[in-house]
């Protein structure tokens, strides 16, 4: 019997029972009893088998018995069942105690006492430094920028820009970030051996988080990223890029999160270049909801401009412009390979003399296909904000485009941004392989008010027409580009962009076509 199955399985039952309840296992000894009598017969337990002398195993043991011993009587049976019962109780206050000592050593663990009792200082723990870095070379050729072909104005060049960072986490819940900048233009320095001021300090803040519980602050220098950029944005495209001088403040509980942020864009009166400094304040939200593929976000800009500037009546005093914006962006995107942004936004205050009222919207919805070859995506998408209808009555009604990243928006040539227009557009894209990306992008340009000049991307006037006369076509536009990784830390970008000039170009401008084309190389580390 003490070689069947039986016996084993029960003998391993009982151990596997054991080790949660009673860690502390132990052998008998030769001289210890091993035998049990029960109705007169003695049950001899293997000598060569170590086995622990705790209540679970001797219950474990004593309903093996009574599947093994001949049939007892009822009052042995009573016997039997009230020791079970005695051994139950014991091992439920054993398995009390001890979840009550597991409890008190988790929280020993997580709070360090002093010797009276007060937490104890914390100690600074092991600094922790990452390091890397970006190179991006672009070659770029534009062509008849005037849209003229009797003045030759091509123009091409070579833009490089390096960024190499630095981030020490200094306590659990302190970091300091530094990023420098080196941008330049292929052969614009006046030799080989000069030196010019091109490498800026980009980025360099210190942040603190849990300054209490869900809330973080960063200070210092710093790239300030919102939405989809058309307000608020870093302009990455660009060879220099846009940081501010800022204070941000960000709590971010479940389900939500608020930024507050203070940002000097200009301090004219310490550098004696105006009597006023440009200073952008703003409050930014992001409501996630029940729904995780759906997002909602509101915000608010508060433009501080002290540069005075004169308004569009003659003889009205120069004042400063103080505009206040606010908006909402909504964005989802379904299992089903639907993709839906909605953006709008108002604002009110006034431009310099002149009192200033614009709207702007945003609509863009598509549709991929990420079960058919190739993976294709359509979709398409309808720009519009409000410009100047009289530019003599003392009333502003341009939208002001704050500090965006309009490039990938409004065409590649950047020859709009978000201001007096209408732009409908119609894209595709292909996958050849992934990782991969080839885009095509068609724009309809069309001014919201033709009285109203005509800005490119940066805001410089590129025609106008105060009569009203030249209409509202601007021209149209076609997109190119195609991405895709070369090695691991190198992906190319390349692209080719074509402008046909509408009515209001022709007439304003010029009437011949323009054309864009660039190579990018892109290296992290």
């Amino acid at each position: 019997m003490r070689g069947s199955p039986l016996f084993l399985a029960s003998y391993t039952l009982s151990r596997a029972t054991v080790v949660r309840a009673a860690p502390q296992n132990r052998s008998f000894s030769d001289n210890e009893n091993r035998g049990l009598r029960i109705e007169g017969r003695e049950l001899h337990l293997p000598s060569s088998i170590p086995y622990p002398r705790s209540s679970a195993f001797r219950l474990t043991r004593l309903v093996f018995l009574l599947f093994l011993c001949p049939p007892a009587t009822r009052a042995q049976d009573l016997d039997v069942v009230r020791e079970l019962q005695v051994l139950k109780q014991k091992v439920e206050k054993l398995e009390g105690s001890l979840e009550e000592l597991r409890r008190e050593n988790q929280e020993l663990k997580s709070k360090i006492a002093s010797p009276s009792g007060k937490p104890a200082k914390e100690e600074p723990g092991p600094k922790a430094l990452e390091v890397g870095g970006q190179i991006r070379v672009r070659p770029e050729a534009r062509g008849n920028a005037d849209l003229s072909n009797s003045v030759n104005d091509r123009d091409d060049f070579v833009g490089q820009r390096v960024r190499f960072h630095a981030r020490a986490r200094l306590r659990e819940t302190v970091s300091a970030f530094v990023q420098f900048q080196d941008s330049r233009l292929w052969g614009f320095e006046s030799s080989t051996v000069s030196n010019d001021a091109n490498t800026d300090l980009h980025q360099a803040y210190v942040q603190v988080d849990r300054f209490p519980g869900s809330v973080s602050l960063r200070a210092g220098r710093q790239e300030l990223i919102y939405g989809a950029e058309r307000l608020v944005g870093a302009f990455g495209w660009d060879t220099v890029g846009r940081s501010f001088d800022a204070l941000k403040w960000v709590y971010a509980p479940r389900g939500w999160s608020l930024d507050l942020f203070a940002a000097r864009v200009q301090d004219r009166r310490s550098t004696r270049r105006a009597d006023g400094d440009q200073e952008l304040y703003g409050a930014y939200a992001k409501l996630f909801g029940q729904h995780p593929r759906w997002k909602t976000e509101v915000y608010g800009f508060y433009l501080r401009d002290g540069l005075r500037a004169p308004g569009e009546l003659p003889g009205r005093k120069a004042r400063a412009t103080r505009v206040l914006t606010l908006g909402t962006r909504n964005t989802g995107q379904w299992p089903s390979g639907f993709q839906l942004e909605a953006e709008w936004a108002g604002q009110a205050g006034n431009r310099g003399p002149d009192s200033h009222r614009a709207l702007a919207l945003a609509a863009r919805f598509g549709k991929t296909f990420p079960d058919v070859r190739l993976t294709p995506r359509f979709g398409f998408e309808y720009d519009f904000a409000t410009g100047d209808d009289d530019p003599v009555d003392g009333r502003s009604g341009e939208f002001i485009n704050l500090f965006p990243t309009n490039h990938t928006h409004y065409g590649y040539m950047d020859l709009l941004g978000w201001r007096n227009l209408h732009d409908f557009r119609l894209e595709a894209s292909l996958a050849p392989r992934p990782a991969w990306s080839f885009q095509m992008d068609y724009h309809r340009f069309l001014l919201s008010e033709r009285r109203g000049p005509w800005r490119n991307a940066a805001g410089s006037i590129l025609g106008f027409d105060p009569t009203g006369r030249s209409g509202t076509d601007v021209g149209q536009e076609v997109d190119l580009t195609l991405s895709f990784p070369l090695r691991e830390n190198l992906k190319l970008l390349g692209g080719y962009s074509f402008f046909l000039p509408g009515r209001f170009a022709r007439l304003t401008r010029g009437a011949d076509p323009s054309q864009f084309g660039y190579l990018q190389a892109l290296v992290d580390f």
